[in-house]
């Protein structure tokens, strides 16, 4: 024991060092070191969640593989008496069809105080889905309900091309869009096409299906479908529309005059001449263009040797179409040293159309012109010292030479002296003799069972006062049935499956008095009150006439008939 000391006070000392002596305890720490090194050794358990999600569409990834990397540490291994171990831990496992997949993990208290800041590995992959690889630390996934890993789709770019249909140009901004599917889920595409008329579409590397449509204003929409597969040539990725199509007329008239303009030659150009149409105007200066689209940009040049050329100003088909028809009504200014020439009817001096007029000036042949609507045709670049000849033709008319043969201009210069009258051709055409159920009793008295002289006649019994008329074009009544004209027209038989048409005028002109297929019976109205006749419609006929010609097709004229004769007759047989 050691022995105390007392103190003692100097003053004659400036400094005095004093020491204490405290009690040690380090041999406590050796005791509680086993108990340390333990406690570091305990293990937690925790669940680490991950869920896998299409990085575009939010979608959870089923059957995504997760490859979890993490240490373990130790700070003694028992095994190997070894201090502050490592060990790499490896976890493989594929997604649910939530997109779940959960890792149960262990950890020491020794690694969550000394190595809190470890990373791990992650790394995601999926056949439709690009990999992903994450280090984040490991204790912060434990703090996580879900950890979230968020994959972009595998895409691959393929290029759509849009062209018209009928003539392969390309189509500008026509809308693209492109529905695919993975496992049931929908996702789309939506794209304009550029100046070449391509788009090009980001597509699912694992798409199941693909549906394509494709549209633009004025035309027709395309669709089609497919996997991914079918879809890589460029053939098979091209989306021909076709497009809407309609038809244009118009009217091409003289400028002064306003009268119709036959046999002028119409340009149609399309698309800054890409696609020119021709045509000619008809008898009534009317022209036409179909098939074509409807947002094409068009204007029509128009041409005629007597006329200067004219053109019209640019539309689409659609505004063309639009217009009144005034305003689609071309008028073109006549040449100087054009004269007009006009064919008409000898004997009606009404205007014939479609006359075809051979023009020969001073012996030369001048070119053919057809009379229009008003009969008229323009022979044009005709000097004063100029002998025009002009023949003729029509189907329905006798040749015309004579009217103007070698006539100088100055013989020509007034209308009535450029007017060609024509003489009808009165001649019938593809005639065929009257036979059994195709043939027509024209009678100049009424017709019925009996015969009563100048009064009633018996049905396809020929008499003075009538006539059997088998197939055939009449141009005139007179010849058709000269009995039946000369004794006031009064009556038909029409046999059965024949069919009769009776015009007002010669020629088949004027209005359709009669348009009637057998079998028939029409009595003239002019004699319904007659007591001769007045039952004709209702009677039972004798001598097997009956059965020919039963009540439900007999009947009255709609009119006088006696005002019938002066037409024409066209008899048609169905057999």
């Amino acid at each position: 024991m050691k022995k105390k000391q007392n103190f003692i006070f100097d003053e004659n000392t400036e400094i005095y060092t004093i020491q204490l002596k405290k009690k040690n305890y380090w041999w406590l720490l050796l005791l509680l070191l086993p108990f340390l090194l333990l406690i570091l050794q305990i293990r937690f358990s925790k669940d680490i969640t991950f869920k896998t999600i299409d990085n575009n569409s939010g979608i959870a990834l089923e059957g995504a593989n997760v490859d979890f990397t993490c240490f373990d540490r130790n700070f003694i291994d028992f095994k190997s008496f070894k201090f502050a171990t490592q060990d790499t831990i490896n976890f493989l496992q594929s997604t649910n069809n939530q997109g779940i997949v959960v890792f149960k993990v262990s950890y020491t208290l020794f690694q969550k105080v000394f190595h809190s800041k470890d990373i791990t590995t992650v790394i995601a992959t999926g056949g439709c889905f690009q990999s992903d690889t994450l280090h984040p630390l490991y204790f912060d996934l434990m703090k996580q309900k879900i950890n979230e890993l968020k994959l972009d789709s595998r895409r691959k770019t393929l290029d759509f091309l849009v062209v018209d249909a009928f003539d392969g140009q390309v189509l500008p901004d026509a809308d693209v869009v492109i529905d695919f599917y993975i496992s049931g889920q929908k996702q789309s595409f939506t794209g304009k096409s550029d100046a070449r008329g391509i788009v090009e579409a980001e597509i699912l590397y694992c798409a199941d299906s693909l549906v394509v449509n494709a549209s633009k204003y004025g035309y027709n929409s395309f669709s089609n479908s497919g996997n991914i597969q079918n879809y890589d040539s460029l053939p098979s990725r091209t989306l021909p529309l076709e497009p809407i199509l309609a038809s244009i007329d118009f009217l091409v008239k003289d400028l002064y005059t306003k009268q119709p303009v036959p046999n002028a030659t119409a340009k149609l150009h399309i698309d800054n001449s890409v696609l020119t149409l021709t045509t000619n105007t008809n008898g009534l200066g009317k022209g036409m263009f179909d098939s074509l689209g409807i947002t094409k940009q068009m204007y029509i040049e128009v041409s005629h040797p007597a006329y200067y050329d004219t053109t019209t100003q640019k539309y689409t088909v659609e505004e063309f179409i639009k217009l009144n028809e005034e305003d689609r009504t071309i008028y073109i200014r006549p040449k100087p040293g054009n004269l007009t020439f006009k064919n008409v009817d000898k004997y009606t001096n009404n205007p014939i159309s479609g006359v075809k007029n051979v023009v020969y000036v001073n012996d030369q042949l001048k070119g053919e012109y057809y009379s229009n609507s008003n009969g008229e045709f323009t022979v044009p670049d005709l000097s004063p010292n100029d002998k025009v000849s002009i023949i003729s033709t029509h189907e329905n008319y006798m040749l015309n030479d004579q009217s103007i043969k070698d006539r100088p201009l100055s013989q020509l210069n007034n209308q009535p002296k450029r007017t060609i009258p024509m003489e009808p051709d009165l001649q019938p055409h593809n005639v065929k003799p009257p036979r059994v159920n195709c043939r027509a009793h024209f009678s100049g008295t009424l017709l019925s069972d009996v015969f009563v002289d100048n009064h009633m006649s018996v049905i396809y019994q020929a008499d003075k006062y009538g006539e059997y008329v088998g197939e055939g074009e009449y141009p005139n009544n007179a010849i058709a049935f000269p009995n039946a004209v000369d004794h006031t027209f009064d009556a038909i038989a029409v046999d059965k499956g024949t069919r009769v048409i009776l015009y007002s005028e010669p020629n088949f002109q004027g209005s359709v008095l009669l348009d009637v297929t057998g079998p028939a019976l029409i009595n003239n109205v002019k004699w319904q009150n007659e007591s001769r006749i007045k039952n004709v419609n209702t009677k039972t006929l004798g001598g097997g006439l009956d059965g020919l010609f039963p009540k439900s097709c007999r009947r009255w004229s709609s009119s006088n008939m006696n005002n019938w004769s002066r037409g024409s007759v066209k008899v048609i047989c169905s057999q």
